[in-house]
């Protein structure tokens, strides 16, 4: 890791890296350049904490989860970061990474935050359809969730829906 830190090119791709020590994560930090560590499942708070100091882009795409420690910390991160797999985060992880100076996800930290927060209610009430909802309902729900709903239906049963009830 030590010496992968000193790669030079603009890009350091370790996508098949699916598991990160600290002192890894503390070498990687020194790259300076988008950093791929698509492949990681798990990153410690102590590798969150030296990956905050990595200057350049970071890609987490297979984290399912990130403690709120580790949330504080890559929330100082200076680059964007990518968190494809992230489906849920606690309000106090929520919290720090929508403080985050770059993007999440090509996203204002906020407005990622907000999509989190909408998918996770789309889980919760996957179960439920389009047709389940009154028109009144359907304008309540964020443009997220209206197209989840229209995503789960054929394009005809969705013109149908608005037919009856626009």
């Amino acid at each position: 890791a030590e010496s992968l830190s000193k790669h030079e090119g603009e890009h350091l791709w370790l996508t098949a890296l699916t598991k990160l020590s600290d002192a890894a994560a503390e070498s990687l930090s020194k790259h300076e350049g988008s950093l791929y560590l698509s492949g990681l499942i798990k990153l410690s708070d102590a590798a969150a904490e030296s990956l905050s100091r990595h200057k350049g882009d970071l890609f987490l795409e297979s984290l399912a989860e990130l403690s709120t420690a580790a949330a504080e910390s890559l929330s100082r991160h200076e680059g964007d970061l990518v968190f494809d797999s992230l489906t849920e985060l606690s309000d106090a992880a929520a919290e720090s990474l929508s403080k985050h100076k770059g993007k999440i996800n090509d996203q204002d930290p906020k407005k990622w935050i907000d999509s989190l927060h909408a998918n996770k209610g789309m889980k919760e009430d996957s179960k439920k359809t389009l047709w389940d909802y009154t028109f009144e309902e359907y304008k309540k729900l964020t443009v997220e969730e209206r197209e989840h709903l229209e995503n789960e239906e054929t394009k005809e049963e969705v013109d149908r829906w608005h037919d009856i009830n626009y």
